[in-house]
């Protein structure tokens, strides 16, 4: 579909996108609200699951935002740029090397669990485009994610692909079985890895 003609007085609009390359194992979408987007006012947002970075670029501060079973009020007012990324299932628990459980509902420094990787992150964009300072921040992420040999869990990713194909359908109960795994074992994976209880994810994906 093809975005109407802004005018070119008109406020910047938030942007995103796939990234590209190897990132794109780790990495599901990168976003940027420019400084000075439309402001959408308060929203509701609905819980996936996800564990999301966000970058207030202004103040250089960096939150990671666990997985969340509630929905959320956000306030679409921000006079600051912010840039974003939602890491895929597996990405972040390699990453924060901290089970995902213990950030449910709630979003912390990324510099209290892992100082060197905001350090990485921290890096001011490019100027120039939205396009320009994404490839900034993609490239930030890289480093982190594929530079730095983070290796996601495979049982973790493809358990919780099984349940985001068909959440109607999956048996929970017997999804350890499926890959060869308890069903104790299971539920480890799933509260280090996606930081859910099996049950709960599906809960989310099939609403």
């Amino acid at each position: 579909m093809t975005a109407p003609t802004r005018a070119s007085t008109d406020p910047p609009a938030v942007v995103g996108r796939r990234p590209p390359g190897p990132l794109a194992d780790f990495v599901s979408r990168v976003w940027l609200q420019p400084a000075g987007a439309p402001a959408r006012g308060r929203e509701l947002r609905l819980p996936t699951g996800d564990v999301d970075l966000v970058v207030d670029v202004r103040r250089a501060d960096i939150l990671v935002c666990g997985p969340s079973t509630r929905p959320a009020v956000l306030d679409g007012e921000s006079d600051g740029e912010l840039m974003g990324a939602v890491l895929r299932v597996g990405a972040a628990a390699a990453l924060l090397r901290t089970p995902l459980a213990d950030l449910r509902n709630q979003c912390v420094p990324l510099g209290e669990l892992r100082p060197a990787a905001a350090h990485v992150l921290a890096r001011r964009p490019a100027r120039g485009g939205a396009g320009a300072r994404l490839a900034t921040f993609e490239l930030a992420l890289t480093q982190l994610f594929v530079g730095g040999s983070v290796t996601r869990d495979p049982v973790a990713s493809r358990a919780a692909a099984h349940i985001q194909q068909r959440p109607g359908d999956v048996r929970v109960d017997g999804l350890g079985k499926a890959f060869g795994l308890s069903a104790r074992r299971m539920q480890q994976i799933f509260r280090v890895e996606v930081g859910l209880p099996a049950k709960s994810y599906q809960r989310l994906h099939r609403f």
